[in-house]
């Protein structure tokens, strides 16, 4: 089933589907005439330009789908098809990610010799195999190191596990939560929001 939304600040002017289709509302003629064709960039991604008060701007089609589509709680910037795709822009085969899970996904899942986009520097071109090697390798040590530094082991840690359950499940307001343990307000509210001591909540 195709389900439409407005893009984002372009409200009654056009709007997206979760199939990766756009529509306008200021072109006339028949409703077919009113989908944008879009064109591929340098990297294969589909793009269409949306204009605004004369001011015309290009948007890639899998970020306006993933936008309108896809809750992004943590914020992470890149959007990733997960079938290696370009062109497939329906919601279901899109996902948030962050530059280094684009990357590992490349590799694991996909088995790409070569990453391409704003992922690899050469835009394409094949990456040498010692390169593949120091990336994969990286992305090990930096996984590894972020498991032995979590919570209680990192040395800039100041609070125990224990506060930070009792924060999570506490109805105490966060200014009065910060208080207690003597911490920014910002950093309990980032506890909250699962921003820090992440793993607790996924235990």
């Amino acid at each position: 089933m195709e389900i439409w939304k407005d893009i984002e600040g372009y409200f009654n002017s056009y709007r997206i589907s979760n199939l990766g289709r756009v529509e306008s509302f200021k072109k006339r003629g028949s409703h077919r005439d009113r989908f944008l064709k879009p064109d591929s960039d340098r990297l294969g991604y589909l793009r269409v330009v949306l204009c605004e008060n004369k001011t015309h701007k290009r948007f890639l089609v899998h970020r306006l789908v993933a936008v309108a589509f896809i809750p992004n709680p943590h914020n992470k910037p890149q959007v990733n098809h997960k079938n290696g795709i370009k062109t497939d822009n329906r919601a279901e085969n899109l996902e948030w990610m962050t530059a280094s899970e684009n990357i590992r996904h490349a590799f694991k899942i996909l088995g790409k010799k070569n990453l391409s986009g704003v992922n690899h520097p050469r835009y394409g071109k094949p990456l040498p195999d010692e390169w593949r090697r120091k990336i994969s390798k990286t992305l090990r040590s930096k996984e590894d190191h972020g498991k032995q530094n979590r919570g209680e082991k990192n040395s800039k840690a100041k609070l125990t596990k224990e506060q930070v359950l009792f924060i999570l499940k506490s109805d105490l307001t966060q200014s009065k939560l910060a208080r207690r343990y003597k911490v920014a307000p910002n950093t309990i509210n980032q506890i909250k929001r699962g921003k820090r001591w992440k793993h607790l909540k996924e235990e």
